[in-house]
């Protein structure tokens, strides 16, 4: 009996005890500055963190974040900091410096110090530098570490050490390459009055693009002992010129570059043009368009050499923004005719031929056909020749686009050259242009684009071309390779774990700043896991922007879970029900939301058109007195859809041509209706071709593209079937 009693005595001690403990560690660790720690995790990985505004920290302790995990303290950083709540968010940064792992220890190092710097707090920050640099050895982070080490002593004047480290030889390079590294050594040697000091300060006014530093010099040498006086008075007003310029008041930095020119350009300009053309862009950014370019013109003839181009360009240039363009015709000859430099010669070129062509295309074709073979890199007049060849066809100019195609040849700019050899194939065809008789001079014609332009991007023109020639079977596989991409190593790298963090902290949209930053640090199979982690939380753009940079690393033939999620279906049933009502293929409809929202429900173009289908305020009210809705909001999804895919029904019933539908959902139907007007002799293939806007003609070959895509993967479709969709009469 005693025997009992003392055995339910020691029973009942140790579940008081049990009871006690658990009370200081059991029910603690499962509460987070007083909130339930599966409540707190939900919320956090939910990215809602607003309840954290309204917790009394001052009862607790800031280390109780780690029952979240070691790692935690490093991204309430950042939770913090987007909080505004910048003292709780420096708490973490230490608490991460002091107790997290190594991964995330190594990184709330670099930023601790840089934390530390801005709040003047130099000897804290020159001690976590240094013992940061006894331990870490990743060659890009003890860069930073090391500068920002030289930061701190430079603000605690401990200029001999500032000085010691510029002047080691594997420093110099970097000297040249940081502004701000000059800063430092000009400011610590006048500091400590070695000679030559005035001249690292000209090194750092004349050479560099003005910019604060420039603002921070001006500032020390004005409050320094007056060390402003030991420049001429040439050399302060250009001193005071880019620090004007630097904080944004450039008229007044204009009259200053102008007054130090006129007193100091041989010393000013005897090293490099850089500025020389700052003062030109003040000039444009200014609007002083006609004063600038007279004054450039004046000062070159005081110039030599490269100087003296560059002065004659930016002149030029100046001279067509203000719409003199004979003048800026002199200058650009000129320079073609003198300059050595090929870089120079093609823009200028590019200029002459973009100051032609805004008088007249012809005037701008016939200089490319007199200069072509001045061109260093034809790659460089994309955008003017695209511009010209859709001049040439609303004009069925086929002659004038033939002779383009010959001098073109081969070493032209491949998507131009593509475009212009279909674009007569076709004329061909269809009897709108005779070949010439001798043969060896339709050698070009025979060009056949390739599959792929660039990476993971379907030529438009090879579609095309495989299409209207019949070759079915050759437009593209008809069927993705229905497995999974199989990856060779399991083993996370450290970047995929530290931005997977994000993801798990509920900072979605930083995990994808520093994927499609970082995108090369990772590899293939995590890139893709993060798109397809952002995709199944809803940020469907900045999936399919990862998946862009995926596909740009990528060889081979996609497989069709890359491409699906490349392609995603969502929205489904809306899609299929308006699909039906509108009479236009789903395919079609998805590929329209893809291009032109990327399925981001609330972006707002810089026109002002909303949601998923980029619908103007103006264009959705009026499609809801169709149907009849009172109330709208476009960021909606649902009465977005309804809106867009009614507006585009209405086009395509108006307009009887996929193709016309989609060109006016983009340019608008006034538009169309003009271009209709103009070229109704046109099929709709060299019709597209003929629109003078190169954003309406890109985003049908997007459509198109993108139509072809859905079709295959979701809809059993070959391409062949989705594009005789959008082109039924060959």
């Amino acid at each position: 009996m005693l025997e009992q009693k003392s055995l339910f005595r020691r029973i009942k001690v140790y579940f008081l005890f049990v009871t006690f403990f658990l009370s200081f560690t059991g029910c603690s660790s499962a509460r987070v500055w007083d909130i339930p720690l599966p409540d707190f995790r939900q919320k956090v990985e939910n990215g809602n963190f607003g309840f954290l505004l309204h917790i009394d920290y001052s009862k607790f302790k800031m280390e109780e974040i780690q029952k979240l995990g070691p790692e935690a303290p490093y991204y309430f950083y950042y939770i913090f900091k987007n909080l505004k709540m910048n003292n709780k968010a420096f708490s973490m940064l230490k608490i991460a410096w002091q107790k997290s792992p190594s991964l995330w220890k190594e990184k709330a190092g670099v930023l601790l110090v840089r934390e530390l710097l801005k709040r003047d707090r130099y000897s804290e920050a020159l001690s976590v530098a240094e013992r940061y640099l006894k331990k870490y050895k990743d060659a890009d982070s003890v860069r930073t570490v090391m500068r920002l080490r030289l930061e701190a002593l430079y603000w605690q004047r401990r200029d001999v050490e500032v000085l010691k480290y510029l002047r080691t030889e594997k420093n110099r390079l970097t000297i040249e390459n940081s502004p701000e590294l000059k800063l430092f050594k000009a400011v610590v040697s006048c500091r400590q009055n070695i000679a030559g000091w005035p001249d690292l300060f000209r090194d750092l006014f004349f050479n560099e693009k003005a910019s604060f530093i420039h603002s921070r010099a001006y500032a020390f040498l004005k409050l320094e002992n007056k060390r402003i006086d030991s420049f001429m008075p040439w050399e302060r007003k250009l001193f005071h010129a880019k620090d004007l310029l630097a904080r944004g008041k450039r008229k007044e930095a204009i009259k200053l570059y102008e007054e130090a020119f006129k007193a100091g350009y041989q010393k000013i300009f005897k090293k490099t043009s850089e500025t020389l053309k700052e003062y030109a862009f003040a000039c444009l950014s200014a609007g002083l368009y006609r004063e600038g370019a007279d004054y450039l013109a004046g000062l070159s003839g005081k110039l030599h050499g490269r100087v003296n181009l560059d002065a004659l360009e930016m002149a030029g240039r100046l001279y067509r923004k203000a719409g003199i363009t004979a003048k800026a015709k002199i200058l650009f000859d000129r320079v073609i005719d003198l300059t050595m430099d090929d870089s120079q010669r093609d823009r200028v070129l590019w200029f002459t031929i973009a100051t032609d062509e805004k008088r007249s295309y012809k005037k701008a074709f016939r200089t490319i056909i007199a200069t072509y073979a001045l061109w260093s890199n034809p790659d460089y007049f994309s955008d003017i020749l695209e511009s010209v060849v859709s001049s040439l066809v609303y004009d069925r100019d086929w002659k004038k686009l033939y002779t383009l195609c010959r001098i073109t040849g081969k070493n032209g700019p491949e998507d131009i050259r593509d475009r212009v050899v279909y674009i007569l194939n076709r004329a061909v065809s269809l009897g709108l242009f005779l070949l010439p008789d001798n043969m060896a001079e339709s050698e070009c014609l025979s060009h056949e684009p390739v599959r792929d332009s660039a990476g993971f991007a379907i030529n438009y023109y090879y579609l095309l071309n495989s299409y209207m020639k019949g070759k079915q079977k050759r437009v593209l596989d008809d069927k993705p390779e229905n497995v999974a991409r199989k990856y060779t190593s399991n083993k996370k790298s450290a970047d995929f774990t530290f931005i997977k963090g994000f993801m798990t902290y509920g900072m979605f949209m930083d995990a994808y700043g520093r994927a499609k930053n970082n995108g090369n640090g990772l590899k293939g199979q995590e890139l893709f896991e993060i798109a397809g982690d952002l995709m199944s939380r809803g940020f469907y753009r900045q999936s399919l922007n990862l998946m862009r940079i995926y596909f740009s690393r990528q060889n081979g033939t996609p497989k069709k879970d890359e491409l699906q999620l490349y392609y995603p279906e969502i929205f489904t049933v809306s899609i299929e029900k308006y699909s039906v009502r509108e009479n236009i293929p789903d395919f079609i409809l998805y590929a329209v939301i893809r291009e032109e929202s990327h399925f981001d429900k609330d972006i707002v173009s810089r026109a002002g058109a909303v949601g998923l289908m980029q619908l103007l305020p103006v264009t959705a009210k009026d499609t809801a007195r169709k149907l009849k809705l009172k109330s709208i909001d476009l960021k909606d999804p649902l009465i977005n859809l309804n809106l867009g895919t009614k507006h585009l029904g209405s086009l395509y019933g108006r307009l009887n041509s996929v193709p016309k539908a989609i060109l006016s959902y983009n340019a608008g139907l006034q538009r169309l209706r003009s271009w209709e007007r103009d070229l109704k002799t046109l099929p709709d293939d060299l019709f597209i071709e003929a629109v003078p806007y190169k954003e309406t003609r890109d985003y049908f070959k997007k459509i198109l593209i993108s139509s072809i895509f859905y079709a295959r993967l979701y809809d059993r479709l070959t391409a062949v079937q989705a594009i005789h969709s959008f082109f039924p009469e060959r």
